[in-house]
């Protein structure tokens, strides 16, 4: 045993390979666990005279070997010394802080729905990738995006719950809200329900939205939009269903703009006070959602190009 390895058990910078050789060379015998610790009571007496830890160090070591030329303690002190120090440093081993399993998802050309281990859920969407604990810790919940996901949080006030995306972070209690967070730059957040606080990496403070709100964040420079338009249309990739609650034709014809990049024309002859709740199946097909939206709604379409025509039916 080198009087490297007992400094540094003393100054707790052991690695635990070194502490595994100081428990061995302390179990050898009574007499190396009693250096041990007359070492140790020698070295904090020390540091109340010198004035730095190093220094105190060697004294106590200079202080040690004037000691072992004196006469042997008796040989029961000696055992009752062993099983203090190895109790000693088995719990020191045991306090330090171990990393937990962690659980990496990617998908592809796929969805998936997974179930985290404090029941929350999240659907994970195409080429994207989720990375969590196999157990979280006591006082936070923290996971790691890659893509796009919508996140149902499990409620715990005690136990912020925090998506760390490339560019920023989402930390929440317990809410509904999709959240994009890719390399390419690509970062919001939409809003279900709840509450939720936006951080930017590399900033202090965050920006809280309020369900129905969206943040577009600009990684390139730093630019933070909110919005409240068609949070609940971003996450219709979970089920494939686009709702619609209460709604006129003219915010029914704003969704549709909105997931395909069209322009509807709502003709003179519908009556735009008239509202429908249901929904609609999302399809990359805009045509097979106008076929379902006029057998539910006394409407026809015609289609040129990227522009759509309604009229009453």
């Amino acid at each position: 045993m080198t009087e490297e390895i007992i400094a540094k058990y003393l100054s707790r910078q052991c690695t635990p390979q070194e502490l595994e050789e100081l428990v061995q060379w302390v179990e050898e015998s009574p007499e190396n666990a009693r250096m041990l610790m007359e070492f140790e009571k020698t070295s904090l007496a020390a540091k109340s005279i010198f004035s730095s830890h190093e220094d105190s160090t060697q004294k106590a070591w200079e202080t040690l070997n004037r000691s072992r030329r004196r006469s042997r303690i008796m040989s029961w002190i000696g055992a009752a010394a062993c099983l203090a120090i190895v109790a000693t440093v088995g719990i020191w081993l045991l306090l330090q802080p171990s990393s937990p399993k962690m659980i990496s998802i990617a998908t592809a050309d796929t969805t998936m729905l997974l179930t985290l281990p404090d029941s929350t859920t999240v659907w994970l969407n195409r080429n994207s990738h989720l990375e969590y604990p196999e157990t979280f810790a006591d006082n936070s919940r923290e996971v790691t995006l890659h893509g796009e996901a919508y996140f149902c949080v499990a409620k715990n006030q005690l136990k912020p719950f925090t998506i760390d995306g490339p560019d920023m972070a989402v930390t929440v209690t317990g809410t509904r809200f999709d959240m994009k967070s890719d390399k390419n730059g690509i970062n919001e957040v939409s809003l279900i329900e709840g509450s939720v606080r936006v951080s930017p990496n590399g900033t202090k403070d965050g920006v809280d939205l309020r369900a129905g709100q969206k943040l577009s964040l600009d990684a390139a420079t730093g630019t933070i939009t909110v919005s409240e338009l068609h949070t609940a249309l971003d996450a219709v990739w979970t089920n494939n269903v686009i709702p619609f609650r209460h709604a006129n034709i003219r915010s029914i014809a704003e969704a549709l703009e909105y997931l395909y990049g069209v322009t509807v024309h709502i003709g003179k002859d519908i009556d735009c006070n008239r509202t429908y709740s249901g929904g609609m199946r999302h399809s990359e097909n805009i045509d097979t959602v106008l076929d379902d939206m006029v057998r539910a709604i006394p409407v026809r379409y015609t289609v040129k190009g990227s522009d759509i025509y309604l009229s009453r039916r």
